[in-house]
């Protein structure tokens, strides 16, 4: 399972020396599915700028406080997972439930630590105190652009990094543009000691020297040490192998490296400058099933009359039908970028499966799964992830089993099963011969796997060598090619069908 944080594994290292900032929520399995929802397209109701209450903070501040994992990480001083929510698109000058901004909580925290434990140095700290780490999170914050003037109270960042007497921390803040003399704060100098007050007044001065000269360059927030114009503002770049893989329905199980580009799925990174973040394209080409490219096949005409009507309506490389089909088996809507025919055509087709389910066309078994899961199954041959196939195969059938349970079907467990049950390519489960009119079953060994399959294309069983050898002419056509699919069961191929020819019928049906 992948769960190493979205950042450069040299970067990572660098950190860890710091006491204690081994341990971040960032390496927390939970934080996973965190992680991916913040970088779904299609989840337009969370991202890294949402409010949260957050189990850390419960019991530290007021009741119903309300933040965003990076004021978390900044409370916390989990240095690692502050950069990972700046690389995932978190908003520097977000407000939390109390109308404070990350770097507000920072010198804030720093203060009152400076307060609990007196005079600080960065060499020498209690192992349980945060402030080495929280130090370097505000570091980071200032070096990002966050807004060093940001007034809550009457009071700047710059207010409380004075009452640490951390003049490196103070410092950092007047360089980035802290304005000591901010009209309607308290009065910075009448507040400090005699001798700070003599040393602050020389940083006046050096704030009056670089105040014109406009806001420093920013970092890219994927922390390469190049700043944003040269890196991801300036060219897209590829999406890094150890991060989680961003692919539809992958659920970052595994890094991209060993998951999608293997397969030639290609992801890139670019600066979103409305949003204010880097975002992940995800490049998938979906091929089509090479049978149903054959004119002899039910779906040829169908395809190519759809593949005419949405030419140009996808954002994603592949036929309509194919793409749609995609889409049903991972449970997403439709992604930005799909013109407003091809949604249209989407909603149809789950409208055409309802009416579908009515009609009795499918297998009860088949029927009772499809109502109680998330998806609409479809072979998808090589072009998907183990892990991807498995967790479908696996909640599917369960639904069949828990049918199965109930006795409301008269049939023996091995005939339903036979008929519902999903293999693990999403197609049937118990194996036919896959030359035409033969339809025998294929023998297995004791541990349940097929003892005869193309041994190119680990795909098409048979339950013969005779049957292997009379089916090569037509199965080399279709052998190892990128779209090939297993067989399906019938009522998936049933199901397919009506829906795609009534989708046809509507698109050809005059207008009123």
């Amino acid at each position: 399972m992948s769960a190493h944080p979205h950042l450069p594994r040299g970067l990572i290292q660098s950190m860890k020396l710091i006491e204690g900032a081994g341990k971040s929520t960032s390496y927390d399995p939970t934080f996973r599915v965190v992680r991916l929802d913040i970088q779904n397209p299609f989840d337009t109701d969370f991202d890294a700028n949402t409010l949260l209450e957050l189990p850390r903070t419960i019991g530290l501040v007021p009741p119903e406080y309300r933040c965003t994992y990076l004021h978390d990480a900044v409370f916390n001083g989990d240095v690692i997972l502050a950069c990972e929510m700046i690389r995932l698109g978190a908003g520097i000058d977000v407000v939390d439930s109390r109308g404070n901004t990350p770097l507000m909580i920072g010198t804030i925290r720093l203060a009152e630590l400076y307060r609990l434990h007196g005079p600080l140095t960065r060499s020498f700290v209690p192992s349980e105190n945060p402030y080495p780490r929280i130090a370097t999170i505000v570091r980071t914050l200032a070096e990002h652009l966050a807004n060093v003037n940001f007034t809550s109270k009457c009071r700047t960042p710059l207010h409380h990094a004075c009452e640490t007497h951390d003049w490196e921390l103070i410092t950092l803040l007047i360089n980035y543009g802290a304005n000591p003399s901010l009209r309607g704060t308290e009065p910075l100098i009448p507040s400090l000691k005699a001798a700070d007050a003599q040393r602050i007044q020389g940083l006046l001065d050096q704030y009056d020297r670089i105040k014109d000269k406009g806001p420093p360059r920013r970092p890219c927030p994927c922390f390469s040490g190049l700043f944003l114009d040269e890196c991801h503002a300036k060219r897209a770049q590829p999406h890094p192998e150890h991060h989680a893989c961003p692919g539809f329905g992958c659920q970052g199980l595994k890094s991209y490296g060993e998951c999608c580009l293997p397969q030639g799925i290609q992801a890139l990174e670019a600066w979103d400058a409305s949003a204010q973040r880097i975002k992940t394209q995800v490049t998938t080409t979906i091929y089509p099933d090479p049978e149903e490219e054959t004119e002899t096949h039910p779906m040829f005409v169908i395809r190519h009359k759809l593949a005419r009507y949405f030419s140009g309506g996808l954002n994603v490389e592949g036929n309509i039908v194919d793409v749609l089909r995609f889409l049903a088996c991972n449970d997403k809507a439709c992604p930005k970028g799909f013109d407003d025919r091809a949604l249209d055509a989407h909603q149809k087709l789950g409208l055409y499966c309802a009416q579908a389910l009515t009609e009795d066309l499918v297998d009860p078994a088949y029927k009772y799964a499809l109502q109680r899961v998330k998806f609409m199954p479809w072979p998808v041959g090589q072009q998907r992830t183990k892990e991807f196939c498995h967790e479908r195969q696996e909640r599917w059938n369960a639904a069949v089993d828990r049918y199965i349970a109930k006795r409301i079907d008269t049939r023996p467990r091995e005939e339903i099963e036979k008929a519902a049950k999903l293999g693990k390519f999403l197609g049937a489960n118990i194996p036919v011969c896959d030359l035409a009119n033969c339809q025998r079953f294929c023998p297995k060994n004791e541990k349940g796997k097929v003892l005869m399959k193309c041994s190119r294309c680990k795909l098409s069983p048979y339950c013969s060598r005779k049957c292997q050898e009379s089916d090569w002419p037509h199965h080399k056509g279709v052998c190892g090619r990128p779209g090939q699919r297993g067989r399906a069961l019938p009522s998936q191929k049933q199901l397919d069908e009506y829906c795609w020819k009534a989708l046809v019928d509507s698109l050809e049906a005059p207008t009123q």
